[in-house]
């Protein structure tokens, strides 16, 4: 069933504005785990390109939620 919004979108965190890549989800138990990175957009990657490849400009989420809740979206 595909729910009517997204359980998350790349302007729920600062450094998804470019991309969200990646997304990995277990279900274990009654329980779903989301793993997913990011970064800033184009533009912004250039400070974490200056300052060594390190800073908030990149990231790795995780998010949870029961399953239930999961499956009613």
């Amino acid at each position: 069933k595909e729910g009517d919004r997204p359980v998350l979108t790349r302007d729920d965190f600062s450094w998804t504005s470019g991309e969200m890549i990646g997304p990995s989800m277990l279900i274990s138990g009654d329980k779903v785990k989301l793993w997913w990175s990011g970064h800033v957009n184009y533009d912004e990657l250039a400070t974490f390109i200056i300052n060594g490849m390190e800073g908030p400009e990149v990231g790795i989420g995780f998010a949870e939620l029961p399953l239930k809740e999961f499956l009613e979206k």
